[in-house]
């Protein structure tokens, strides 16, 4: 039996957060999907559950997603967790630290759309 592949969300939006827990249901049911909304209890989530992917907002509260992704790469499970950014907040600067912390994907909430980010979240966990 194969293990299930386990996806957590940061957002801190609500309405999208459920939209994208409601996208993970509809396309890959099979998948056990946990959403937090804040930095904290997402490094706490990562560290207890251990998700195969992060998707992980910049702009969160308690502590933002650049710096709990420096905290994650800190540790061995968390050096090899794929992420991937989804933020509106685009800077270049911003988006060159996510890169060198080695993130697997950067979307742009502006851009995308909850099916196009679980297609994306696929690709990187390689389901």
């Amino acid at each position: 039996m194969s293990v299930k592949q386990r996806a957590l969300i940061l957002e801190d939006d609500p309405d999208l957060l459920q939209a994208l827990i409601r996208q993970f249901a509809s396309d890959v049911p099979d998948w056990e999907v946990i959403g937090v909304r804040d930095g904290v209890s997402a490094l706490q989530t990562t560290h207890s559950w251990q998700p195969h992917v992060l998707v992980l907002d910049l702009l969160t509260p308690q502590l933002r997603g650049l710096d709990l992704l420096k905290q994650l790469r800190q540790t061995e499970e968390g050096k090899k967790l794929p992420v991937v950014v989804l933020t509106n907040f685009d800077e270049p600067g911003f988006m060159q630290e996510a890169a060198q912390l080695g993130v697997a994907d950067f979307l742009v909430k502006a851009h995308c759309n909850p099916e196009e980010v679980v297609s994306r979240v696929r690709m990187v966990a390689g389901a």
